[in-house]
């Protein structure tokens, strides 16, 4: 009877370490070109300062793989490429990573590990770059129709009625010559022939 307690202490107590238990995986959305920062934060757990790292792939079991980025806790100590910058307060666990011209590669899976002093006390926080192609610019279309241009002096300008719209104009009609009409007898009218 007395192996029953014990095994359910050492359960208790094995479950309660839980060795770091699988990240999630966060998605953070970017274009290419463009700046792009992944986020970590974290805050001071003791009064010794905590390091930290990012890398490039899935967080491991310690330490970080392609490592990218190593902080002691107040400054960043090595960078893989100057491309690579943690622009918040790192002393306030602030250490989001900014990538600051981010290319087609760029894109994948990183890890931030907050290393946090004892065993099995990392924070670790796995984040899926996802890069989209670069906006393409608005190129403003323009349709052109032959123009005549005709120099008139203000004089003219003046003088002249404003053209009248293609929409108001009547359609083309043909105008005959009427011949005169002479007043005859009795009030009558008729057409005169040429020549009368």
């Amino acid at each position: 009877m007395a192996t029953a307690p014990l095994v359910l202490w050492l359960l208790t107590g094995l479950g309660g370490l839980s060795l770091t238990p699988a990240a999630a995986v966060s998605l953070v959305a970017g274009r290419v070109g463009q700046p792009v920062t992944l986020p970590c934060l974290y805050s001071s757990w003791s009064q010794s300062r905590n390091s930290m790292c990012w890398g490039k792939g899935p967080c491991p079991k310690s330490k970080c793989s392609q490592e990218l980025l190593h902080t002691d806790g107040a400054r960043v100590l090595s960078r893989s490429s100057a491309k690579y910058a943690l622009l918040g307060d790192i002393e306030r666990g602030q250490v989001s990573l900014t990538i600051s011209h981010a290319e087609p590669e760029d894109g994948g899976e990183y890890c931030c590990r907050i290393e946090v002093p004892g065993w099995f006390n990392d924070v670790k926080r796995n984040i899926r770059l996802l890069l989209h192609r670069p906006l393409k610019p608005k190129v403003p279309t323009t349709t052109t129709s032959p123009t005549t241009t005709a120099t008139t002096t203000s004089q003219e300008r003046l003088s002249r009625p404003p053209p009248t719209p293609p929409e108001a104009r009547r359609p083309f009609q043909k105008t005959l010559p009427c011949p005169p009409l002479k007043v005859g007898p009795a009030g009558s009218f008729h057409a005169s022939q040429a020549g009368e």
